[in-house]
């Protein structure tokens, strides 16, 4: 449904500019001025129910938080980021033109003619693209997988502690160790 909002949102657009055209020859038309105004409100309430999607399948599914759509007003062409190996951005998925969606990636070689390789790491899909295609990580994102990193580190560590309270039982046991001693 987010695919067919964004295509709309994009039909929507161009609906504006048009009537936004028509309107340089005709700046009194009260026709186009009202279907300017209307077209401009849809495409404020479709921005908004693209956002609100978005924001919804994030919290009901880990696989789509990796999935990010740009806002119309961020204007993220003029960045200028000196991209590495193993930085993580987001990209846009070769396979998918239409949707406008963006997706969390992980660099894994810059060439000097302006392509790199990336590896999106929820479906270990590598694929090409342009450096200047790469945005940087949204705020929220960041800390969502800074926090997810920290779970994990914490359960490994959890999972290690666990591991070494069996093993003492069992040297304790099998008579090796004296876990009251201790």
């Amino acid at each position: 449904m987010a695919d067919d909002l964004a295509e709309n949102l994009r039909t929507y657009k161009l609906q504006l500019s048009q009537v936004e055209a028509a309107l340089i020859a005709e700046k009194d038309s009260a026709e186009l001025l009202k279907l300017q105004a209307d077209l401009k409100e849809v495409i404020e309430l479709t921005t908004e129910l693209i956002k609100n999607q978005v924001t919804t399948r994030e919290s009901n599914t880990k696989k789509e938080n990796d999935v990010y759509v740009p806002d119309d007003d961020e204007d993220l062409r003029t960045i200028e980021i000196q991209w590495k190996s193993g930085d993580q951005c987001l990209a846009p998925w070769s396979k998918d033109k239409t949707s406008g969606k963006l997706y969390r990636a992980v660099i894994e070689e810059v060439n000097e003619g302006g392509l790199c390789t990336i590896m999106f790491p929820k479906w270990g899909t590598p694929d090409v693209t342009l450096v200047t295609k790469l945005r940087p990580l949204p705020a929220e994102m960041r800390a969502r997988l800074e926090a997810e990193e920290e779970e994990e580190e914490m359960r490994k560590a959890t999972g290690k502690q666990f591991m070494n309270i069996i093993r003492m039982f069992h040297l304790e046991k099998d008579g090796g160790l004296n876990v009251q001693a201790l």
